[in-house]
């Protein structure tokens, strides 16, 4: 593995994601053959995602609620108690079907294995190098413990943001296939994706007002998050990838 800087690139084809993926197969395969010799001190991110989530749910649906029963209701209250119930509902479908599909076996599959993550592993951190049996990473600022599907999952969410078409469910099959993982790491990886993140993310951050945005932008902001939502819950879209 050599640490240096890579380029990212902005277009990425069918062939470009699949061997992206199979780099990402790669690296949890050599990653695995040396386990004992992980840095000790690398932190620990099993569950976080799904737990985050628990909480997000939470605090959005009082939110919902409470924006429900104001008397002065600017646009973006109108949108949210429009839109609102919706993706609340598809976050805890999402979260339940997590949970129903042996989701504590999943952890400690993980924890026994001590498996490791990238965090982040699109072509501007993981690539294939020109030495034979190498691959190159950039950087290992946000390597941690955590379940193995979700190098996946960090992956689909960067194809997600670019609103690039892919075949998700033949994606993840191939990639449990290819590490020997269970129908329930399919499970898993399939409810991740169902969840809105985006959009609620949105909504969360209009709440605290992280991003210093008007009325207008938020809503632009909204839209947005949505389609992007809608990109791989809502269909199966894209090419052949893995018959190349």
């Amino acid at each position: 593995m050599i640490n240096k800087k890579i380029k990212n690139k902005e277009n990425i084809n069918e062939e470009e994601i699949a061997n992206q993926i199979n780099l990402i197969v790669q690296f949890h395969k050599f990653i695995g053959e040396y386990r004992e010799n992980i840095m000790p001190r690398i932190g620990s991110t099993i569950g976080k995602d799904v737990e985050d989530y628990k909480v997000q749910l939470k605090k959005l649906t009082l939110d919902f609620k409470e924006r429900k029963e104001k008397k002065d209701k600017n646009e973006i209250d109108l949108y949210i108690i429009s839109n609102g119930e919706n993706l609340l509902n598809k976050g805890n479908i999402a979260i339940n079907h997590i949970i129903d599909n042996n989701y504590k076996d999943l952890i400690k599959r993980s924890m026994i294995n001590y498996e490791v993550c990238l965090g982040r592993v699109d072509e501007s951190n993981l690539k294939d190098s020109k030495l034979e049996n190498f691959i190159e990473i950039s950087t290992v600022k946000y390597l941690s413990y955590n379940l193995i599907e979700h190098d996946l999952y960090n992956y689909i969410k960067k194809l997600k943001k670019k609103f690039i078409p892919i075949e998700v469910n033949k994606i993840i099959d191939y990639y449990v296939d290819k590490l020997g993982l269970s129908i329930y790491s399919k499970e898993y990886l399939r409810g991740l994706i169902y969840y809105p993140n985006e959009s609620l993310k949105v909504w969360e951050k209009y709440i605290l007002n992280k991003k210093n945005l008007s009325n207008e932008e938020y809503l632009e902001e909204f839209k947005k998050a949505q389609i992007i939502d809608g990109i791989y819950s809502d269909g199966v879209i894209g090419g052949d990838f893995f018959d190349k």
